[in-house]
């Protein structure tokens, strides 16, 4: 028999190079890719900025986030334009300016905004500080051997 590919179907079909695979996971595209180095994911740039789309239980998180990276970049200069606003050795003029542009910075650079609150489930009261999960995860995940180091009270 003959196993040639019939005219009106070649015309449609698009041409595949020889150089070409089909293969979806060949050795060149994962070099290429560079998933065969760590980390063996192709890491986004926006993953870094606190973005990635399945990482928050909900918004709020997300803008927690937004109001932390505000605070580092800003937060150093607002505690100087602090000192100078509340320093009563300086003359009125200099406090004045430093009051200014205190006012000036955005209202999310606050330190106080941000928010503590449970990592998984966004839960703002009931928080285990160094585990930074509320009291009831907290609880289950202990009971099932899930933290490192923890184990129920007994005397």
């Amino acid at each position: 028999k003959d196993l040639s590919i019939p005219e009106e179907v070649e015309e449609l079909a698009p041409s595949i190079s020889p150089t070409s695979t089909t293969e979806p996971y060949s050795l060149d595209a994962i070099a290429r890719l560079k998933l065969n180095e760590y980390p063996f994911y192709v890491e986004r740039e926006w993953w870094k900025r606190g973005k990635r789309m399945t990482f928050w239980a909900t918004w709020r998180q997300l803008r927690d986030v937004k109001r932390r990276e505000l605070v580092a970049e800003t937060g150093a200069d607002r505690m100087r334009l602090r000192a100078l606003k509340w320093n009563t050795v300086l003359p009125q003029a200099i406090r004045d300016d430093a009051a200014a542009e205190l006012e000036n910075m955005p209202k999310y650079a606050v330190p106080r905004r941000i928010l503590n609150m449970c990592m998984f489930t966004a839960r703002q009261r009931g928080k285990i500080k160094p585990y930074r999960l509320n009291r009831h995860l907290f609880r289950k995940l202990a009971d099932h051997s899930k933290l490192s180091g923890v184990q129920r009270a007994m005397w």
